[in-house]
């Protein structure tokens, strides 16, 4: 269950360790991982790769990275940014890097095993794509 953030508290909180904290959610998210993570992260990247990618990965100490389930990637999508070109509808105080374009969810479409989830940060809009279509990647994880 996702906490209530009071009006004084930020919601997210630099770590200080290339991760973000969401106060009302828990997660841990990647704060910019196109300019920090693998070569790999700054390309777009397949629905398979962007769960292998993140799975694999190692970063800021830990190995319990994944791709966020659509519920958790849509959280982050701020719908009071993105009306103006090349500015991302998230808190870019935070997440400076987000590319104005479509990013991986790990949830599948219930009604093909070819399509999954994603959020554009460009409009906020979520959509189901397939699987083969190249899209950005923001791993995340659970903290402890």
């Amino acid at each position: 269950m996702a906490k209530k953030v009071t009006a004084t508290q930020e919601r997210f909180v630099d770590n200080k360790d290339g991760t973000i904290k969401d106060t009302k959610t828990g997660l841990i998210w990647v704060k910019n991982p196109h300019t920090d993570l693998p070569d790999k992260f700054k390309n777009y990247m397949t629905w398979k790769d962007a769960i292998a990618a993140c799975k694999e990965l190692n970063f800021s100490g830990h190995k319990d990275w994944r791709l966020p389930t659509i519920e958790e990637l849509r959280e982050l999508v701020d719908y009071t940014r993105g009306a103006k070109p090349g500015e991302p509808a998230i808190d870019t105080k935070f997440f400076s890097d987000t590319k104005c374009n479509w990013y991986w969810s790990s949830t599948p479409c219930a009604w093909g095993s070819g399509c999954a989830w994603c959020v554009s940060f460009s409009s906020g809009d979520v959509s189901s794509v397939g699987k083969a279509s190249y899209f950005c990647v923001r791993p995340v994880r659970s903290s402890q």
